[in-house]
């Protein structure tokens, strides 16, 4: 399309087909498991720096694939508006055929501003607009509008074509409009943007349904005429944001007309509610309307930049946007019924947006949009149900529309205490990816509110999701009241070197409990009265553990970080808390550096490095949140050599305790203690079969090497190592209590090979860097001193 004398920038049709197929299957990938991936991942400084750098178009064009890894990465840092568990503001779960109705739009670049340019798809876009005023909406057959890029410019064209439809210019100045204290506030920027101030705006407080009082509105309206003021638009809301309640319309829309007001209706989120059969009569009286707002981008299923205005005689579009000049005299207005739009908007230059909402809804079928949007009342009132079954929690504002509006409300806290509780239990629900519930205000207290318009959330997990945030508010309740664990009995200090009190009982989750150490921690801590949550990838290899009285959870480390989340939110919500994580599971990969497959060592890494790291990960939003808790990391003395034949195992190890020091160091402040267990060879099943793989000869020049001879030694040192496994799993379970009267060290080494080893890799350190120290230190500036 952009060409030049040369053609370094055309694409054949054949690179463009894979371009495009390349940007579609990024764009379905992004849809995949969207349940599992993070709700909301905010950019930090860094990396809005880097994505900044790479906004500079560059001189010579980037290959596709470049760019599409670019357009991942931005586009992963952002909130998943469209996540079943963002309940934020209104969320946006756009159908799968609105985005591809969306790129069919795009290439086609309709300028969709008059009938000459556009005949199609100004055809199709006057029947959906008659379609929804009329058969949907009730509205008379004058009624007409067209599509805009959302719910701001749709009031804000309403308003206009109030004020010149009600209002002469002299009284603009004394003119008066009158919203409620829900109503949504692009009108008033939108009256702004008009000329009006905001002291013309007169706002009614609601009454205890949150809707418009009209008893206050009549009085309001009385008085303002008696001081000379002129009365001339009332605004009601269609689903209010806050509560999704619904003014009293059939009440407004009298008092408009026996007062000489303009009756525009705020549809923007509940208007679609005329698509079901069963919830329609909730929002009786919209029909009266003078004109309504309404976005298809919220409850009806589309991508963004996709609302509609509409107006009860669309001869008044026409009235406030029609213009006329030289230049667009090719393009007269079409048939009676199919006008110029650009003569309804203030767009001049417009996409053709009814054509995404046109092709979704063929796809779809209109049964399933109306079935989806009954499901959102559903899940809100499965929400209100869960809700009040628990103790402690009061709905503020009851399942409407979608919306619900609560909080947790124990007895004995004041007002600061319950908003900062409140807080609290949102903020944590979204670190912990429980669910994005944000907080509002009703009635000046701060409450958590859910809009739940997703349709792939199931019910069950509507009420996971309110049973979680109850555990989040029971473990905060814990912090402040000191009870089942009490907070000073947990929390360590952050930057002492002193001795460390005992720790009272907490709750350990360990990995890798089906032998070996893991197995070995978990007995010495349940003999302690200690709380245990076991794991392992076979949880049948944990009975006797959960006999013994452990709680047992499958865990496969090197699952997916999604996963691991999942399993940290389970093993949280079973005592409300988790005070110690021992990351244990692992394996050792034997062979030559040379001789192991890519696919090995990956293997290698993903148990024993990322599997630690994303379990980690997955637990530290709690441990913060407490401002307490202990890491212990089972590494190895193999962490302090490098062992023929075990190269790859030594370096995962060493992989894990750099890890482990620098998280020591970055989780300081949050009270989180972090160690490094260090053992040595410790009689366990360690070196047999699947603990240990062991690969066979495949590069022949190794054989007879001191890589085959290590092996042969491992075989025979099965079975006759000098650890013991329960003296070992005693010492960690007293170091990581403080019950040796010493604070966390970095790293525990464990058993007298493991001292000797780590001892005499110190001290070849230290002769290396005096014997090397001429020479090391000569890489410096002349201009820096020795003491430097």
């Amino acid at each position: 399309m952009i060409s030049r004398e040369k053609d370094d920038v055309d694409w054949s049709p054949d690179e463009l087909m894979s371009s495009a197929l390349k940007v579609v299957k990024l764009s379905l990938a992004n849809r995949q498991g969207i349940s599992d991936q993070r709700i909301v991942k905010i950019s930090q400084p860094d990396v809005a720096q880097r994505f900044s750098n790479l906004a500079r178009p560059p001189r010579p064009p980037t290959p596709i694939d470049i760019v599409l890894e670019h357009a991942r990465d931005v586009f992963d840092h952002r909130i998943r508006m469209d996540h079943p568990r963002f309940f934020g503001f209104i969320p946006s779960p756009a159908s799968d055929w609105s985005w591809l109705g969306d790129i069919l739009n795009s290439a086609f670049n309709t300028h969709a501003g008059s009938w000459f340019q556009s005949s199609g798809p100004s055809a199709i876009e006057q029947s959906l607009i008659s379609w929804l005023a009329q058969d949907l909406l009730g509205l008379p057959p004058t009624a007409g509008g067209c599509f805009v890029s959302g719910g701001s410019m749709a009031n804000l064209s309403a308003l206009m074509v109030a004020r010149d439809q009600n209002l002469h210019f002299e009284e603009r100045a004394r003119a008066v409009i009158y919203t409620s204290d829900q109503t949504h506030s692009s009108i008033v920027k939108g009256l702004r943007i008009l000329g009006f101030h905001d002291k013309q705006v007169a706002q009614i407080e609601c009454d205890q349904q949150y809707r418009f009082n009209t008893a206050t509105l009549r009085l309001r309206i009385e008085e303002d005429r008696r001081s000379g003021k002129k009365p001339f638009l009332v605004v009601g809301s269609c689903g209010t944001t806050n509560t999704g309640s619904v003014d009293p319309l059939e009440e407004l829309a009298a008092i408009a007309r026996k007062e000489g007001l303009w009756f525009h209706v705020d549809g923007a989120y509940g208007a679609s509610a005329a698509l079901s059969k069963s919830r329609k009569a909730v929002i009786k009286g919209v029909e009266l309307c003078d004109s309504i707002s309404w976005d298809a981008h919220k409850w009806l299923f589309q991508t963004y930049g996709c609302g509609m205005v509409l107006v009860r005689d669309r001869q008044f579009l026409m009235a406030s946007f029609r213009t006329g000049a030289e230049y667009t005299q090719d393009a007269p207005d079409g048939p009676e019924e199919y006008p110029n739009f650009w003569n309804y908007t203030p767009e001049l230059t417009r996409p053709a947006r009814a054509m995404k909402m046109w092709f979704s809804f063929q796809m779809l079928g209109i049964d399933a949009v109306e079935s989806a949007i009954e499901h959102a009342f559903e899940l809100a009132e499965t929400a209100q149900l869960t809700l009040e079954k628990l103790e402690h929690w009061q709905v503020v504002s009851p399942a409407q529309m979608g919306i619900i509006c609560f909080r947790y409300q124990p007895p004995g806290l004041d007002q600061a205490a319950l908003e900062n509780l409140n807080k609290d239990i949102s903020r944590i629900a979204i670190e912990t990816n429980v669910a994005a519930a944000l907080t509002t205000r009703l009635s000046g207290n701060l409450v958590i509110r859910i809009c739940s318009v997703h349709p792939e959330l199931k019910k069950h997990e509507m009420m996971q999701v309110i049973l979680d945030l109850d555990q989040i508010a029971q473990a905060q309740m814990h912090h402040q009241r000191n009870t089942e664990f009490p907070l000073e009995a947990v929390l360590t200090p952050t930057a002492t070197d002193g001795d460390m009190a005992p720790q009272a009982a907490g709750v350990w989750f360990i990995t890798g409990c089906s032998t070996g150490f893991g197995a070995a921690l978990a007995r010495e801590l349940l003999s302690r009265g200690q709380t245990v949550i076991a794991s392992a990838r076979n949880v049948d290899k944990l009975r006797d553990l959960e006999a013994a009285g452990a709680a047992v959870i499958q865990c496969d480390v090197s699952a997916p970080l999604d996963t691991l989340v999942k399993t940290a939110r389970h093993a949280h919500s079973l005592h409300g808390r988790v005070d110690y994580l021992v990351n244990n599971a692992g394996f050792c990969v034997q062979g030559t550096i040379e001789e192991l497959t890519p696919q090995e060592i990956q293997n290698q890494f993903d148990t024993n490095v990322f599997g630690t790291l994303n379990v980690t990960k997955a637990f530290l939003p709690y441990f913060r949140s407490q401002r307490s808790g202990v890491i212990a990391n089972i590494s190895s003395m193999g962490a302090w050599r490098g062992t023929p034949g075990l190269g790859i195992y030594e370096a995962s190890k060493w992989t894990l305790s750099g890890l482990t020091e620098t998280l020591k160091s970055e989780l300081a402040d949050f009270g989180i203690k972090v160690c490094c267990i260090e053992p040595g060879s410790f009689r366990s099943n360690f070196l047999t079969s699947g603990n240990r793989k062991v690969d066979e000869s495949r590069i022949k020049d190794y054989d007879g090497t001191s890589a085959r001879k290590v092996a042969a030694f491992m075989d025979q040192r099965d079975g006759a190592q000098s650890g013991d496994l329960k003296k070992g799993s005693k010492v960690i379970v007293d170091v990581l209590t403080g019950h040796t009267g010493k604070d966390i060290p970095l790293r525990l080494p464990l058993g007298r090979d493991a001292y000797q080893t780590i001892k005499n890799k110190c001290e070849a350190t230290l002769q290396l860097l005096e014997e090397w120290k001429s020479i090391i230190s000569t890489t410096d500036h002349d201009d820096v001193s020795a003491a430097s």
